[in-house]
């Protein structure tokens, strides 16, 4: 028997060439999902469409088709969030089960607590991750210009309390170096290593500034003398 959630498999068409899947009605797959009646219109239209705000105001262009498939997303129909998704798996499973979110350590859209999360758990990284801002902002490359700034990058790193406002990359922050973020918040010392002996400050202080969002994941469930690998 075929799960309500499963489109109907596809045969050959009439020309020989393969026929594309029929996908299920949403309301058949809103209620296998939710347990319930016929779906209403309301939660229809939350089926996700290329471009369309998923649920929270985010825009995702999903695919509803390719090749002989056709696409249901069953989370949206009912209306779920990410943030509904964690508190689920946190519920069920545990708060240590919630993924951490897809992403490279040194990711340009990394928030505060995320930095102080990877000073805290695995210094390492963050040193490489400085490491890596400081070479393609003094490098031959660099956009950075010394005279619309008026001090070179390193100056404006160990010295100014702030970046001017600028459309000019200044960092893997974009807006903001993660090397003057670091040391306006005591995360370095004076050469721009990680201070290792304050690894439990910056687990607490990300801890403190993790919010209730789509990146509430395991890593709020560390402990503090979590090793790193790194």
């Amino acid at each position: 028997m075929q799960h309500p959630l499963e489109a109907r498999a596809a045969g050959p068409a009439p020309d020989g060439r393969h026929a594309r899947a029929e996908p299920p009605p949403a309301a058949s797959a809103l209620a296998a999902l939710a347990g319930a009646g016929p779906a209403d219109r309301e939660a229809d239209r939350l089926r996700l469409r290329p471009g369309r705000p998923a649920p929270g105001g985010r825009i995702f262009a999903a695919a509803r088709a390719d090749g002989p498939f056709d696409f249901v997303y069953p989370l949206q129909l009912i209306g779920w969030t990410r943030v509904d998704c964690v508190r689920a798996i946190a519920a069920d499973l545990g708060p240590d089960m919630v993924p951490i979110k897809s992403a490279c350590y040194f990711c340009p859209a990394s928030r505060p607590w995320e930095l102080f999360w990877l000073a805290g758990h695995h210094p390492g990284l963050l040193d490489e991750s400085l490491g890596l801002e400081r070479r393609a902002l003094t490098g031959r490359h660099s956009r950075f210009d010394e005279v619309d700034f008026g001090s070179s990058w390193e100056e404006m790193v160990r010295d100014a309390p702030s970046f001017p406002s600028t459309k000019t990359t200044v960092g893997l922050g974009r807006s903001f170096a993660w090397n003057h973020w670091a040391r306006l918040n005591g995360v370095v010392g004076d050469d721009f290593t990680v201070i290792r002996g304050q690894r439990r400050r910056f687990i607490r202080l990300a801890q403190q500034l993790q919010a209730d969002d789509n990146a509430l994941d395991a890593r709020a469930g560390l402990p503090a003398g979590a090793v790193d690998v790194r």
